[in-house]
């Protein structure tokens, strides 16, 4: 995160002194893949969480109509 505030800090700059606009191309491709990873990251945080709440479930009390 701290790159991306040093470059939109650096794109301020450049926008006050009317200077060319660095696009930092290795920042974006990052910033997408980080994207990326969050969602694949979310899923599995909620299959983690599922498995911790089938093993507190006592299985004889288990009710199959609500799988």
């Amino acid at each position: 995160m701290t790159f991306k505030v040093q470059k939109d800090e650096n794109v301020l700059s450049e926008t006050l002194f009317d200077l060319p606009i660095s696009t930092y191309p290795d920042l974006n491709d990052m910033v997408e893949k980080n994207k990326l990873y969050d969602l694949i990251y979310d899923i599995y945080r909620e299959h983690r969480e599922a498995v911790k709440d089938f093993s507190i479930v006592a299985w004889s009390k288990l009710d199959i109509s609500n799988l």
